[in-house]
């Protein structure tokens, strides 16, 4: 599990303290979700929420936010990824909104990642944590989703990197 302190850097790579940044999207109404064009910060919960729509709709879409990248494809399948530890969590799969294991409140950001991934060959590759079964990819925008990876990790120092992850004593 993921664990991102209060005082650590914001996840969404603004530069700010999570506590000065996203951390205060948790008090506005969530009734009336607001893009980041509007001047405020998404939460991952929305984007995740977001990318699933998308999915629900089959429509190719994807997202960088800090360390995450969100993508959506035409098949209807959806993945939340963290470039630093190449950890995944499928958000949804042939236009079904999967279950998610998050915890995003004013301290951390908390996800139970399912997964491992890569990416080689044209191909997205993912590696179950529960039972280790691989599973391959071939027809995801790979290009699309590397350039995302490398604009995402373009955006944030190797130090802040290092920083972002507080591991707990399951993770080590």
């Amino acid at each position: 599990m993921t664990k991102i302190g209060r005082n650590e850097p914001c996840p969404c790579g603004s530069g700010l303290k999570y506590k000065k940044c996203c951390l205060h999207n948790k008090k506005q109404d969530s009734s009336q979700p607001q893009k980041a064009s509007e001047g405020v910060k998404v939460t991952v919960r929305q984007a995740i929420d977001d990318i699933a729509q998308d999915a629900i709709k089959k429509l190719e879409k994807i997202k960088v936010m800090g360390v995450f990248v969100l993508f959506a494809t035409d098949k209807g399948d959806a993945w939340l990824l963290e470039i630093t530890d190449k950890d995944a969590i499928r958000i949804a799969t042939k236009g079904k909104v999967c279950e998610i294991e998050l915890d995003e409140n004013p301290e951390t950001i908390m996800i139970n990642w399912s997964h491992k991934y890569s990416i080689t060959n044209k191909k997205f590759t993912t590696t179950a944590y529960r039972n280790k079964r691989k599973a391959e990819y071939e027809n995801y925008p790979i290009a699309k989703i590397n350039k995302a990876i490398k604009k995402a990790k373009e955006k944030l120092s190797p130090e802040l990197l290092k920083e972002l992850h507080i591991k707990n004593e399951s993770n080590k």
